[in-house]
């Protein structure tokens, strides 16, 4: 049999090992979330530009006569 207070060491190394496993869970999990939200943002971002520039090609467009404004109804309704 061990003493007491190899028992009661262990457990506390058991302890502590737990409570470190669980902070880099967390710490790793908070680190993915922060990633993943970042990129999405970006990738929002990009396709409001997009969007941004496909309207300001069709406003163009129609301001310099290259289709009708019938046409550009059309246009504006699908996008």
């Amino acid at each position: 049999m061990r003493c007491r207070g190899d028992i009661v060491a262990d457990v506390c190394n058991k302890f502590r090992y737990e409570q470190k496993k669980k902070w880099n869970v967390t710490t790793l999990t908070e680190a993915a979330s922060s990633e993943l939200k970042n990129d999405v943002k970006k990738d929002y971002n990009k396709l409001q530009l997009g969007d941004n520039n496909v309207n300001k090609r069709v406003l163009i467009a129609r301001d310099t006569g290259q289709f009708s404004p019938s046409e550009f109804n059309k246009k504006a309704a699908s996008t």
